[in-house]
């Protein structure tokens, strides 16, 4: 048999392979997926507990429970300042600004009212950056005379950066370590600049110390008070004095970043005035909350004259026309609005005013 030679080997033909057909691209229904079919696609409805575990997150009707759980929905200062919250306070320099502060700091740490509006007690961690030590103590005892305390309040609690350890500002000497330590209620930084230097250069800056305190928040429980100051005007530049009217406007005299006064939740101003016995006016407003009382404070003087403290000034106090005195002098101990129309010898629109100058009224 003769063997096939390469040349007359058959091949034999494959079958042709079927051309396959292209994939075609899968086509997503515009719109949302209806709620039927979301339904269908999970696997269970959401575990809540597991996802407040894991996350924080909350229904809206479980809001209330964890506010009372934590002490979110408890004033520290009624109608002042809420728990669990950072609020600004803004004054110019020298105007009387720590004495007010000392003066609540220690109210809320002695569980005593603050100015007439009732507290929460707590500890509170008073961070001091410009006062030295002889004025702090010496004013810590005025006020302690003057709040009618038997002791100064044992829940006062003063870091004096004039006197603090050298360790201050390095790994595990900074302030959340220190809040992390002595667990108060609330925590005053006057000013913010003694703590966080470059707070007011930019708003990058305020954010990160902003942050910073509201981690300790978080972790803590804390409330935040910060001081700041006011820029200096120029000399063509009309000086805003607070008011019921302009207080929005006030604001905007703060020194520095914008965000020193919009990323806080409370914020609280104070000024002079130029009324004869009235030292100090304070107003704000809250993010959410909306108008703070405004407050008008005359400063209590010891037998020698010296400062004690504030207290709130009302009536007669709040007219600053002699005219408007004078006549609320002569009205008896009781009287109605027809004796005061004839005392003040004008209408019912000018008596009516009288009286709302003076917080009195016209059924007095």
């Amino acid at each position: 048999m003769q063997a096939a030679s390469p040349d007359n080997l058959e091949i034999s033909a494959q079958p042709p392979i079927p051309p396959q057909a292209e994939p075609q691209p899968s086509i997503t229904p515009k719109g949302p997926i209806p709620l039927t079919e979301r339904s269908q696609q999970a696997d269970s409805p959401p575990n809540w507990n597991r996802l407040t575990e894991k996350w924080g997150l909350r229904t809206a009707d479980r809001l209330g429970d964890r506010l009372s759980e934590i002490g979110g929905d408890n004033y520290l200062v009624e109608s002042l300042m809420p728990g669990r919250a950072l609020a600004l306070v803004a004054g110019d320099s020298g105007i009387g600004k720590s004495p007010l502060l000392y003066q609540m700091a220690m109210c809320v740490a002695a569980g005593v009212p603050f100015l007439g509006f009732p507290t929460r007690q707590a500890r509170v961690l008073y961070v001091d950056g410009e006062n030295g030590l002889a004025d702090a103590d010496e004013l810590v005892n005025r006020l302690t005379q003057h709040l009618g305390l038997a002791e100064r309040p044992r829940e006062f609690v003063l870091f004096n950066l004039n006197d603090c350890t050298p360790h201050w500002g390095e790994e595990g000497y900074e302030l959340p370590d220190l809040v992390a330590e002595v667990q108060p209620g609330l925590t005053v930084l006057d000013p913010i600049g003694a703590v966080f230097p470059y707070a007011e250069e930019k708003n990058s800056e305020t954010t990160k110390a902003y942050r910073r305190l509201r981690d300790c928040t978080r972790r803590h429980g804390c409330s935040f008070m910060v001081v700041h100051h006011l820029r200096k005007p120029s000399p063509e530049e009309n000086v805003c004095r607070l008011s019921e009217e302009r207080v929005r406007d006030w604001f905007l005299q703060v020194r520095g970043a914008r965000n020193l006064v919009n990323g806080a939740d409370i914020r609280l101003a104070i000024d002079e005035t130029d009324r004869q016995d009235v030292e100090l006016v304070c107003g704000g407003f809250g993010r959410l909350r909306g108008g703070l009382p405004f407050i008008h404070l005359a400063r209590v003087h010891d037998e020698q004259g010296q400062p004690l403290g504030y207290r709130r000034a009302t009536g007669v106090e709040l007219l600053a026309h002699p005219a408007h005195r004078e006549a609320f002098r002569r009205l008896p101990r009781t009287f109605g609005f027809t004796d005061a129309k004839r005392v003040y010898g004008k209408g019912s629109q000018a008596t009516t005013l009288l009286s709302n100058l003076a917080e009195i009224p016209p059924s007095a």
